[in-house]
């Protein structure tokens, strides 16, 4: 597996992902993709008050999301039901923090600062 980056269109993106389904082909498909930020703009929406989700495509397999955020704004606490979720900063940078659930509550496991384009 090669780790250079080729930019592709946003269609292009969808397509190998529904090509390379399981874990390895999304995360292959996900750190090799160079995307130029202006193929995801009809899909950008923003709000002053809260974060947005827009969904790019929807598969049984996969869901594919890009959430704006402005400065400040971030979400609760969640899970996403035992699917495995991958994250990669297309601009800015968003902080990625990690939980376990204990029996006396939350206890946090990692923090990590995604740049543009870091990938988790």
């Amino acid at each position: 597996m090669t780790s250079s980056r080729h930019t592709i269109t946003l269609d292009e993106l969808v397509e190998a992902l529904d090509k390379g389904p399981g874990r390895t082909g999304y995360l292959h498909v996900l750190r090799s993709a160079q995307l130029p930020l202006a193929e995801l703009q009809r899909h950008s929406t923003w709000n002053e008050k809260h974060y947005t989700r827009n969904c790019i495509a929807q598969r049984e397999a996969y869901e594919l999301l890009l959430i704006c955020y402005e400065p400040g704004q971030r979400t609760s606490i969640h899970d996403h039901d035992s699917q495995e979720a991958y994250v990669r900063a297309v601009s800015g940078q968003v902080l990625e923090e990690r939980f376990e659930l204990l029996a006396a509550g939350l206890r946090q496991v990692s923090s990590v600062v995604l740049r543009q384009e870091s990938f988790s």
